[in-house]
């Protein structure tokens, strides 16, 4: 065998449940589907049956032409269906899939087989048969792209169960026909030429996109996924019966965080909702870390507010850890606090902690499909937060794990956005692979300003309680003024800090004794800072001078407090 023009012998006899099916001698021209083999490389085409001439089904010869014909190396493609037409590709090269995707299911075995088309030094190609072969491996396991999800370039979505039905979205068949239908091919791309037909209230599922899937596996090479297979770009398969044009590959989902302002410090509490929630796609716990992110120099550009937050040129990393599995940094964060990591023991203060999370886990092993009754003299809060420790330490759903994160590199009063984000892994062969997608810090963040502790009663110091900046002028504000809007007019503030922890009243006056403003102040929760943004009670902006100011406490164990500041304008 040499020249385009000479034609290749397929020898075979195919028997299936006593069925003789069709034998092909001389009758397929070579040009017509061989590829050109060198001594390094061995190329496979699809060979099938196909009634009276190896390109033509006995039922339509006109319409049912579904040999695969390849040039060259290289060169064109010519899919033979009538729902794909004329394709451009790369060389195909098949693997354990492509003839279980080609097979036919006449009397309900495999008939379909692969043709070797070896080199051999005389150049030219012998055929070698071999049978088909079944699927090996689902979801995740097939590829290595496929572990971010089925939808891959080109699908427009992801091939999903929704039905939760197994017998539907296999084969291929992704869509479904619904009755009375007569006489339907239910895939136009496989070598199986029967017909079926449905009654009103019966359904067909059929293999509508097929011509799609072959034009993307013979495309893949363009999009850099050389190991792709055809069954990675095919849907309907493994009962994915259903096209999610949303669904998609994506990062871990943030987790729910907590800030905590300080002095010169702001803590970050946050759960295990990343770790515990699955990949939408794929349905596999690939969590592999956590991203502490940090936003400042923020200053309300006009149309913009804390809920829209910041630019994100804004954002900074402050932190990174992931688990020690061989994937990434290894910097590991499953540590107390106290030795280094991020693991957080809420509640630690309480009294009998211990006791209370033990007599938790034994009601919720007796009856753990309801809510542990809150023992007297804890709060409902408290109570739920223990429940979901002891549920987390029992291995329950429901349970939670708490991490913590202090920056403690704030100044107080100034303006900063923080954020938690998750990334995972890849996941090929049921082992991490490799990095994967890692989540923006836009999608969750909080806005806070570091605050002043407040005095408590035992220690207290009248000096301590002062206004910042002082004097106040346009430079020196500057730090953390922000773009004026309706609820915020001015833009500017000052703060009075080390406010008595309790409420309290606080009065602004001339230095002639009249009343500027009234403010009031609760630091019972620690909290002793108190803004003020320079509009006197009558709503207007107050002029430059030297003013005095008063702290009434509400509780009789503080002090009454005094000072002064100076504003110019």
């Amino acid at each position: 065998m040499g020249a385009a023009g000479e034609r290749l012998a397929l020898q075979g006899e195919h028997v299936a449940d006593g069925v003789e099916h069709h034998e092909c001698t001389n009758g397929c021209p070579l040009d017509a589907h061989r590829r050109r083999a060198d001594s390094a490389k061995t190329h496979r085409v699809l060979a099938a049956p196909s009634g009276d001439g190896c390109s033509r089904s006995r039922a339509d010869p006109a319409q049912r032409d579904r040999i695969l014909a390849a040039g060259p190396v290289g060169g064109d493609a010519v899919l033979g269906t009538r729902s794909a037409g004329r394709v451009t590709g790369h060389q195909i090269e098949h693997d354990r899939r492509w003839d279980d995707r080609y097979r036919s299911h006449r009397g309900g075995r495999a008939s379909a087989f692969l043709l070797d088309l070896v080199a051999d030094p005389r150049g030219g190609v012998e055929a070698e048969r071999r049978p088909a072969r079944e699927h090996q491996g689902v979801n995740g396991d097939r590829f290595d792209r496929g572990a971010e999800g089925v939808g891959l370039p080109g699908t427009r979505g992801t091939a999903t169960d929704v039905d939760g039905n197994p017998l539907t979205g296999i084969d291929g068949r992704e869509t479904p026909l619904y009755g009375p239908v007569s006489e339907i091919d239910p895939d136009t791309c496989d070598t199986d030429f029967s017909l079926e037909s449905a009654a009103r209230g019966e359904v067909i599922w059929v293999n509508a996109d097929c011509g799609r899937e072959i034009e993307l596996y013979l495309n893949r090479t363009l999009c850099g996924m050389t190991a792709a297979t055809l069954e990675d770009f095919m849907t309907g398969t493994y009962g994915r019966e259903t096209n999610v044009k949303w669904l998609v590959g994506t990062a871990p989902p943030p987790p729910a965080m907590r800030i905590l302002p300080g002095d010169h410090k702001v803590t970050i509490i946050w759960d295990n909702f990343s770790e515990a929630t699955p990949d939408p796609s794929t349905l596999q716990y690939d969590f592999e870390g956590y991203r502490v992110w940090r936003a400042d120099g923020w200053h309300r550009p006009v149309g913009t507010s804390v809920q829209t937050g910041p630019a994100r040129n804004l954002w900074q990393l402050l932190d990174e850890r992931d688990l020690v599995n061989g994937i990434g940094a290894d910097r590991g964060f499953k540590m107390p606090v106290s030795q280094g990591g991020w693991v957080y023991e809420p509640l630690a203060g309480l009294e009998r902690r211990d006791e209370i999370i033990a007599y938790f886990e034994e009601n919720l092993v007796y009856d753990p499909l309801n809510a542990v009754p809150c023992p007297p003299g804890l709060t409902a809060d408290e109570c739920d937060t223990i429940e979901a420790t002891a549920r987390y330490n029992l291995g329950y759903e429901g349970g939670t794990e708490y991490f913590k994160f202090v920056d403690d590199s704030v100044h107080n009063g100034m303006h900063y956005f923080y954020s938690i984000t998750a990334f995972d892994h890849v996941i090929t062969g049921g082992v991490p692979v490799r990095l994967g997608k890692f989540g923006e810090p836009a999608s969750n963040f909080q806005y806070v300003t570091a605050v002043s502790d407040a005095q408590g009663a035992e220690g207290f110091h009248e000096e301590e309680v002062f206004v910042v900046p002082n004097p106040a002028t346009g430079a020196s504000m500057a730090p953390w003024r922000l773009e004026p809007n309706m609820d915020d007019p001015t833009g500017i503030k000052v703060e009075f800090r080390n406010l008595p922890a309790c409420r309290s009243t606080v009065r602004v006056f001339t230095l002639a004794g009249d009343l500027v403003q009234v403010l009031y102040h609760d630091g019972s929760e620690g909290t002793g800072s108190l803004a003020w943004d320079l509009v006197s009670r009558n709503h207007q902006d107050i002029t430059s001078g030297v003013y005095l100011f008063t702290v009434d406490p509400d509780n009789g164990s503080f002090p009454k407090t005094t000072g002064k500041f100076v504003v110019i304008r």
